[in-house]
């Protein structure tokens, strides 16, 4: 019996390192995250024995999910900066060679 425990604790850490790594290999992909959120949501009401793995697995997703999509959105605004400042750039660039050649 304990090797029983055993055998399915290891398959229980399989199956979360797996949804994780899924997650994360597909955080960009809404339609992939919202689909692993919502089976687990559905798993909740299934496996009652292992309900507490499925809540602490669902969060986890949803942190990767949130995590992406702020780091999406700092990439944006970074990205916003670096335009304006190579516009800066380039405008005195072109404004010094100007100068120069009168």
């Amino acid at each position: 019996m304990v090797a029983d425990m055993r055998d399915m604790s290891e398959a229980q850490n399989m199956t979360i390192q797996l949804v994780l790594s899924l997650a994360i290999m597909h955080a960009n992909n809404q339609r992939a995250m919202d689909a692993i959120l919502d089976e687990l949501a559905l798993s909740k009401g299934t496996y009652t024995r292992i309900t507490d793995h499925i809540d602490f697995l669902y969060s986890q997703v949803e942190h990767v999910k949130q995590s992406h999509r702020q780091t999406n959105s700092v990439l944006q605004q970074t990205k916003s900066v670096l335009k304006v400042g190579v516009m800066i750039i380039l405008t005195v660039a072109t404004a010094l060679f100007l100068i120069g050649l009168f």
